[in-house]
């Protein structure tokens, strides 16, 4: 993640996309913004996503089984990546879950008509090869039908497993006879204070010490000869059968990995499918729009929302109020008052555009917009400690100048860490200059020079109306909290464009009396 990418809040955003399983988190974690050339890619993904948004609204039982089928659908890394090496058990296991939920994934996109469909490969004779008895569930294990050998060696364990359980209980039974104890089991733990029943049982042929401590003694109950043999027999069989199955997953194996190819085409569109589907989701939830993409570089936004400061103003009891903009020239100034949201709006810009190159539902009502190849914002950091702020910035600056293609740059007061004569020179400067390069500019800043540029939009935030000021005589008398959020209550943010060189209002003066600047420093300001 970029400087810019930080500074614009986009990991917060981002952390609200949550995939449903590991495929779509590791996409998720790759995940590498899109380019300009890159739009015809964009815009696929979001005619994908688009349908799936209308599809997470209308289907809720099939979208919560396919939400659950994905989060099951586990990465198989490289299980399939050197064929001389025969699977594990654990392995088919893994392969056969996922080819289980693929299957379940497939069928489930066919009815409800949804992308990718085509992308997901047919693995239901790979399921079948996995499934020979047709339990037709994801757990796996070595029949033996898979091999006569191998079921042969199953029965033949399976019945020699039952003779010892059988002479044992004969065995245990004889004891508790001889013994006088009915409820007599194999193996029973006797404190050493019981000097009767030790004796008893020590003495007894059925019976021998497994374990003994400073307080118990343990005994087990002992095996006839015949018993012995059966677990020589039993010992023979489990070193067979190891053989035997060594043999059958080999022999799997090799079957298994003529499906290589469309196994790791599945990872990859289930991967796609389960990131997509995170993004409808976040798109239904924050009522998020598909954009239309364009080539131009022009961005329009309708009721376009800043989802950390949406988050910010309502956990306060705050009004969010949306922005709508259209910013058709390459160099566009915003002015306007002190807490009038101009970082917001640049920000919200920032996020809008940035989340358009990772094909990510905007959350606006509508947008209009250009893939950027790179997005800048000014309050990007060189991470030179050495630097001045406003030494940084420059640095910075002129690092972002070097990057190709076209890019957003958003300049948020701009050498506002030089001196205020100088800095307003070089804001000034700084736009005529890339008036001339191939790079979208939006540039906040109380300065005038730059406002009154003759290739410059000019825009500004409405702010609070004259006549709330004329009438705010009794807000003085109100603490600062309440000062501070009638503020806010008058405060309109909407961005309206100015005309040409006419200069943008000011209110600072009057904002300052309401905040309690001292009267005598308004009266020298007022003159």
């Amino acid at each position: 993640m970029t400087q810019t990418d930080k500074t614009l809040s986009m990991d917060t955003i981002l952390a609200r996309i949550e995939p449903s399983g590991e495929l779509g988190n590791t996409y998720k974690r790759k995940l590498v913004p899109y380019r300009m050339k890159d739009t015809p890619i964009v815009r696929a993904a979001y005619d994908r996503i688009a349908l799936l948004m209308v599809f997470i609204q209308r289907q809720k039982g099939d979208s919560s089984a396919l939400r659950e089928h994905l989060a099951h659908c586990k990465e198989l890394r490289n299980l399939l990546s050197n064929p001389e090496i025969p699977l594990a058990l654990h392995e088919c296991q893994e392969i056969k879950e996922f080819v289980y939920n693929c299957e379940k994934i497939r069928i489930l996109c066919q009815i409800n008509a949804l992308p990718l469909k085509d992308d997901l490969p047919v693995l239901t004779d790979l399921f079948k090869l996995l499934d020979p008895e047709d339990r037709r569930v994801p757990h796996f294990h070595l029949s033996g039908k898979y091999s006569a050998k191998l079921k042969r060696t199953m029965d033949l364990l399976a019945e020699t497993h039952s003779k010892i359980a059988h002479s044992r209980e004969q065995r245990l039974q004889q004891a508790r006879e001889a013994l006088g104890l009915p409820g007599l089991k194999a193996e029973i733990v006797v404190s050493r204070m019981q000097d009767e029943l030790v004796k008893e049982l020590s003495a007894s042929p059925f019976f021998g010490i497994s374990a003994e401590n400073y307080a118990n003694l343990t005994f087990t109950l002992s095996s006839t000869p015949q018993m012995m043999e059966y677990m020589k027999q039993t010992a023979l069989l489990k070193e067979e059968l190891s053989t035997t199955e060594a043999e059958v997953l080999r022999d799997l194996s090799d079957k298994i990995s003529q499906y290589a190819y469309d196994l790791a085409m599945a990872q990859t569109t289930i991967a796609t499918l389960d990131w997509e589907y995170a993004c409808a989701g976040f798109g239904v939830t924050h009522q998020c729009s598909i954009p239309q993409l364009n080539e131009k570089m022009e961005i329009m936004l309708i009721d376009a929302v800043n989802l950390p400061v949406l988050d910010f103003t309502r956990a306060r009891g705050k009004s969010y109020q949306k922005l709508g903009i259209a910013l058709k020239d390459r160099i566009n100034v915003l002015t306007g008052p002190n807490m009038g949201g101009k970082t917001t709006t640049l920000k919200t810009i920032g996020q809008i555009c940035r989340l358009a190159s990772l094909a990510i539902p905007l959350p606006c009502r509508e947008a209009h917009l250009p893939v950027f190849d790179w997005i800048w914002y000014n309050q990007d950091d060189t991470g030179d400690e050495n630097l001045s702020t406003f030494a940084r910035e420059i640095v910075s600056f002129s690092r972002a100048l070097t990057q190709k293609g076209k890019g957003l740059i958003l300049l948020d007061e701009f050498a506002k860490g030089t001196n205020p004569t100088e800095g307003e020179q070089i804001a000034a400067a700084v736009l005529e200059y890339l008036e001339d390069d191939d790079r979208l500019v939006f540039s906040a800043t109380h300065f005038n020079a730059p406002a009154m540029l003759e290739n410059a939009a000019c825009f500004a935030v409405k702010g609070i109306d004259d006549a709330w000021f004329d009438n705010s005589a009794t807000i003085g008398q109100a603490d600062l909290d309440a000062r501070l959020k009638m503020l806010n209550q008058a405060m309109d943010y909407e961005i309206v464009r100015l005309p040409q060189g006419q200069l943008p209002p000011r209110c600072a003066i009057r904002i300052a009396r309401i905040l309690g600047m001292p009267q005598k420093i308004i009266n020298k300001l007022e003159n």
